[in-house]
């Protein structure tokens, strides 16, 4: 039966008179809808650990959405994709063993994450924290001598340019002034 025809008998059973069955019936509906209201089972994690290889990917859609489901070392883990765990960039993975909710999360290396215990961070973070600046210095040179180049482009350009407005001209090589009069010409 879906969820659905679920919510249908027991809004049924509020509105209506019914016999005993169909109250104890819903009843049982109600007792499980309360019991799976993370729409998940216990019968559903075994059935998952059973279906799943150690280090196999697949899907799973809980709580109307799908979420990455992977295996790692015999337990099942999901990718952490909710929005709360946005600016805790150490959250990567939920550790999928109870039903209620009552999880471990995970980094990157399926350890459990412990938020603000700064022995929890890892060595290689220090190291990319340092590639990081490294990057960054290096991204500042290249662009410092970007800039560098095209200041010596446009100075070699405008070099260039005035080589050629010089050519075009006359040049006085002789520092005579009257030597530029040719006869029969009036210079004022």
């Amino acid at each position: 039966m879906s969820y659905n025809k679920l919510m249908e008998k027991i809004i049924q059973s509020k509105t209506t008179d019914g016999n005993i069955s169909f109250i104890e019936e819903v009843t049982k509906i109600e007792d499980f809808l309360n019991h799976t209201s993370s729409q998940i089972t216990y019968y559903g994690i075994m059935e998952l650990h059973q279906k799943i290889k150690d280090e196999e990917y697949c899907v799973l859609f809980r709580n109307n959405h799908f979420s990455v489901l992977y295996k790692h070392n015999n337990e099942l883990c999901m990718l952490v994709t909710d929005q709360g765990f946005l600016n805790e960039p150490n959250v990567v993975w939920e550790n999928l063993c109870q039903v209620n909710g009552d999880s471990a999360f995970l980094d990157e290396r399926f350890q459990v994450y412990r938020p603000g215990n700064p022995s929890y961070l890892p060595d290689y973070q220090f190291c990319a924290k340092q590639d990081l600046d490294d990057d960054y210095q290096l991204a500042v040179r290249l662009h410092q001598m970007e800039i560098a180049e095209q200041e010596r482009s446009s100075v070699q350009s405008v070099h260039e340019s005035s080589k050629l407005s010089t050519k075009e001209l006359p040049r006085n090589n002789n520092r005579n002034p009257t030597s530029n009069q040719q006869k029969g010409c009036v210079v004022s």
